[in-house]
């Protein structure tokens, strides 16, 4: 796990999460284009969280009908 100097969590990798949340970690990184941004990435010690934030964001960014201009501030 990595600790930026910006953050008070850490930030975890894809090494370091357990098998069994591998799955949320491979998901949000995938919807991303593979890049897993360090706020994720602060919330994967937290699957469940990972996982609700996640979908907010993808239903906000790729579902609704906001503006993208919006959608993707």
């Amino acid at each position: 796990m990595e600790k930026s100097l910006n953050t008070r969590l850490p930030l975890v990798e894809r090494e370091d999460v357990p098998i069994d949340a591998r799955p949320a970690y491979e998901h949000v990184a995938q919807s991303r284009g593979g890049r897993m941004a360090n706020v994720f990435k602060a919330l994967a010690d937290s699957p469940g969280a990972l996982e609700k934030v996640a979908a907010v964001g993808e239903f906000v960014r790729f579902r609704s009908t906001l503006d993208p201009v919006l959608a993707n501030w």
